[in-house]
């Protein structure tokens, strides 16, 4: 048990002092005895770290207190020759079990069963922790933000061109309707040569010299 203190809304300027659980729970205050919410006391953040020292590995951890806490703490070691520099991270309400839960979906790619670090791109890192929390990071490095916005002007363009395409179609059909609708052609005539067509019954061969007689002859 401790004691916290804290003043409700639903009775203001009325400071309160409320013992509760080490694990948190359900606030009731103490005057009026309305909820006033749910305390979480295990909050904490998932980050993801990188440096020089471990190309290509990423560090996936958990901490209780402030990122600069954390990372004070690990470069604190006379035995690691570049620091470790923030690239991600995320609140989480359970990050013990967060943690885990990650760290299983990115088991295959584990270098080390007792070690923290991960082998695989950034951005895969980044989409496994939001998909399996269902929240937007706190933080990203520039790095990783400049391939966010990467990823999604690649996917509005991805879309822009399938309506384009989409609407394209659509007109060529609309076309090809249209075509199928319309009468078929005039055939071409074409003229043997030496011969006239007979038009109107009205025969255009040239006569039979034989038949032919002299004038005088009449």
């Amino acid at each position: 048990m401790k004691m916290i203190a804290l003043s409700p809304n639903c009775c203001p300027n009325q400071d309160v002092a409320i013992l509760i659980e080490e694990n948190g729970g359900v606030l009731i205050c103490p005057k009026c005895k309305k909820e006033i919410g749910e305390l979480l006391t295990d909050v904490g953040l998932i980050y993801v770290l990188s440096s020089e020292a471990f190309a290509g590995l990423h560090k996936i951890g958990f901490t209780v207190r402030t990122i600069d806490e954390r990372l004070e703490e690990l470069n604190g070691s006379t035995s690691l020759p570049h620091p470790f520099k923030l690239e991600m991270s995320i609140l989480s309400l359970t990050p013990i079990k967060d943690e885990k839960r990650i760290h299983k979906l990115l088991a295959t790619k584990r270098v080390n069963d007792r070690r923290e670090f991960f082998q695989l791109p950034l951005m895969d890192i980044h989409d496994c922790i939001v998909k399996e929390l269902g929240r937007n990071p706190l933080f990203c490095s520039e790095l990783l933000a400049r391939e966010i916005e990467r990823r999604k002007t690649k996917r509005c363009n991805e879309r822009c061109n399938k309506g384009r395409n989409k609407r394209r179609n659509e007109r060529c059909e609309t076309l090809q309707k249209k075509e199928n609708t319309l009468p078929p052609p005039l055939k071409n005539t074409y003229i043997t040569a030496g011969k006239a067509p007979d038009i109107l019954g009205i025969s255009r061969e040239k006569p039979d010299k034989s038949l032919r007689r002299p004038l005088g002859l009449l």
